[in-house]
């Protein structure tokens, strides 16, 4: 999506703007905090400041300056970080720390000796290799003249050189001063390949706390592990505590402001109360004794609970701490072994466990592969070790690497996850065996519909978390799509509302992606075009068509240079509402005042005068019934003007409860339903219209 887009998109619609803005830069902050030297956990932070910053200057945005922005509000994020934080690596053992990152030694020690560096010669190598802008561009950034930083530039990979060839290894290394130049360049091709370090939603749930954005929240519930989200619990909290938790947000940003790097080794559960204490101790303990581990204080689960502990006591209301500490600690460390056991059909409650298992599953999944990362780096694990790793998984007791190592093998194995090497980017991965559960659930005499999601639910959970909308994972999507609209037509009433409203968001989530084309350079070529021209062709009777043959008009339109604008996410749960037939974006209201239009009080006063019908022939379906809805408590001529002479309904009061949504479904040029509903679609009603003289009248509800 060009920026231009992604600006017009944010406009229109803030939380999915939003949502798209920080998955497209998202990468860039990670890779450039990385770059700089930003230790691995200190990052989601810098992700979620420079974020919420560029939120609150989003309207000025100019869209030929939005990158350059977002590297400025980087800089400015690390700037502020390290002025907490102690710098506890040493100059010798530095660049050990990226063993994990880079396959060529030469990449690894680069990149260890530039975190030494200057900011002055730091920041332009940073901009000039990884970031591909030109010494002119660095000078808008940094405010410093192209001359001084040309000079810095050279200067500075200069002394990279001198520090990397005096390194002393015990492996062969290729340094001259003219290779310099080129091993830089080729890095910037790894950093393409690093895995991610924080979570959209995670910053989502942060920067709309602070900015006051909660009412996308209503409209999905949140269900982070189905979606592969590994912080669910803070979310959670956000969700719950709504303005309380922005007021607690923004004193802990300021406090953090103030922080002594003392203040940062205090423990964060020193000051919980000991019944939580007590309770937090005994489900570690059942932790230790699920891991077959001696102590799990070093697993990031443990951790996040420990903070989220923290936060409770903070902003919860003093009568909620026990019971909301003691549901996050049984939540967060009861791990997927044991939640499998619940997910018997002889279980009350099988059904709301089948959506807990597959919460904790991805959460656990992202905390395994923190994990996994501290051991490879701890242990100095060389990449070409990795196939020894995963071939031992048959049989851990023949690996003959680190025993840590080797217990986590046997872990993993027992928590329903394995290990294999991507071949892409060369990485060691953890990765649930959704294989093992398909069988398991079959085993058991699971329903169909479950089943039938556990197939396609590693494809969901991949594309949601890593889509960056290049062409063939855009792709991708059609697959998820169609397989959500069978799932979801045959098997709706078998799933539970927190199930079925996690299938409605993976639908929204694929279905934006694929409307919004893949991120290549425009105009589209043909053989995405045809994509679209195919789809519409072979799957007349989805769901999907009318929605797609919308937005194929629209790339027409605009000669296949601008996709859809967007997707309203109440389009999603129409899509599979009987109900209620297809509606275009540019006729769904939501409603926020009373009356339900607000041009219907200015045009009332006009129109009781002498009823002039002239007033309402430029009224859409929507603001005729907002009218009536108005006036029929104030004037009986007035709203007895405004239905049709076929009127059959005994009941005028055709608004009886405050909507959320009107959706107006056109059904041909001269009659329209308008659609009344909550957020959720619970209670819809639905009033009849049709043109009489050129002016919509109501003609039943």
């Amino acid at each position: 999506m060009h920026e231009e887009q992604m600006i017009q998109l944010f406009r229109q619609n803030q939380a999915e703007g939003l949502r798209q803005f920080i998955t497209k830069y998202k990468p860039m902050v990670e890779q450039f905090a990385f770059q700089f030297g930003i230790a691995r956990e200190g990052i989601p932070e810098i992700v979620k400041v420079t974020f919420h910053n560029l939120l609150r200057s989003m309207d000025q945005f100019v869209p030929s300056q939005l990158t350059f922005l977002v590297l400025q509000q980087t800089q400015k994020a690390i700037r502020d970080f390290q002025r907490k934080q102690k710098n506890i690596i040493s100059e010798n053992e530095s660049y050990k720390r990226y063993s994990y990152y880079f396959e060529k030694h030469e990449h690894m020690i680069i990149q260890g000796y530039l975190r030494e560096l200057s900011n002055k010669y730091k920041l332009p190598i940073i901009y000039y290799y990884f970031h591909a802008c030109t010494v002119e561009d660095i000078s808008l950034i940094l405010n410093v003249k192209s001359e001084t930083l040309q000079m810095r530039i050279e200067q500075g990979t200069d002394t990279l050189y001198e520090k990397c060839k005096k390194v002393d290894t015990t492996f062969p290394l290729s340094f001259n001063d003219k290779d310099m130049a080129i091993l830089l360049g080729e890095m910037r091709y790894e950093y393409d390949r690093l895995p991610e370090f924080s979570n959209v939603q995670e910053i989502m749930s942060y920067v709309e706390t602070l900015g006051q954005k909660h009412k996308w929240r209503k409209t999905f519930p949140i269900i982070g592990g189905i979606i592969g989200l590994a912080v669910f619990s803070f979310f959670s909290i956000s969700y719950i505590q709504g303005e309380k938790e922005r007021i607690a947000i923004e004193e802990q940003v300021k406090s953090q402001e103030n922080e002594t790097d003392e203040s940062i080794e205090v423990g964060i559960v020193g000051d919980l109360e000991p019944e939580i204490l007590n309770y937090l101790e005994e489900a570690k303990e059942r932790l230790a004794m699920d891991f077959g581990v001696e102590n799990v204080d070093d697993f990031p689960m443990v951790k996040r609970v420990e903070q989220v502990l923290e936060d409770i006591k903070t902003h919860s209301p003093s009568n909620y701490i026990n019971d909301d500490s003691k549901y996050y600690i049984d939540m967060m460390l009861t791990p997927p072994s044991v939640i499998e056991k619940r997910l018997h059909p002889d279980n009350v409650d099988t059904e709301q466990s089948f959506s807990e298992y597959l919460n904790v599953v991805s959460m656990y999944e992202y905390d395994f592969q923190e994990y996994l990362l501290d051991l490879l780096t701890e242990y100095q694990i060389p990449m070409d070790d990795y196939d020894a790793i995963v071939l031992s998984q048959g049989n851990p007791g023949n690996y003959d690497g680190p025993e840590e190592i080797m217990e986590f093998i046997v872990l993993l194995n027992q928590q329903g996850y394995g290990l294999w090497v991507d071949p892409d980017s060369s990485r060691l991965r953890v990765e649930f065996s959704y294989e093992r559960l398909k069988n398991y659930l079959t085993q058991i005499g699971y329903h169909d519909g479950y089943i039938e999601y556990v197939e396609i639910a590693p494809k969901i959970n991949s594309y949601y978390l890593n889509s960056r909308l290049e062409s063939d994972s855009w792709r991708e999507s059609i697959d998820i799509l169609l397989k959500l609209e069978s799932l979801l037509t045959n098997y709706k009433d078998v799933y539970d509302e927190t199930f079925y409203d996690s299938l409605i968001y993976n639908v929204y989530q694929a279905l934006y992606a694929f409307l919004a084309g893949p991120e290549v350079a425009r105009p589209l070529k043909e053989q995405d075009q045809e994509v679209y021209y195919t789809f519409l062709e072979e799957h007349a009777d989805s769901v999907y068509w009318d929605m797609v043959n919308e937005a194929v008009k629209h790339w027409e339109a605009s000669e296949w240079m601008q996709s859809v604008n967007a997707v309203d996410p109440i389009m999603v749960r129409i899509l599979f509402d009987e109900r209620i037939g297809y509606v275009k974006p540019e006729d769904i209201e939501e409603i926020n005042t009373y009356p339900l239009e607000t041009r219907s009080i200015p045009i009332y006063d006009k129109y009781k005068e002498n009823l002039d019908a002239s007033l309402l022939e430029e009224l859409s379906p929507f603001e005729i019934v907002s009218l009536y809805d108005y006036s029929y408590s104030k004037d009986e001529d007035v709203y007895l003007s405004l239905l049709s002479n076929e009127f059959l309904a005994d009941n005028l009061d055709l608004v009886e409860s405050a909507p959320n949504f009107a959706l107006t479904e056109y059904l041909s040029d001269s009659t329209a339903i308008v659609h009344l509903t909550n957020w959720e679609l619970i209670n819809v009603t639905s009033i009849h219209l049709q043109k009489e003289n050129g002016i919509w009248k109501i003609i039943q509800n």
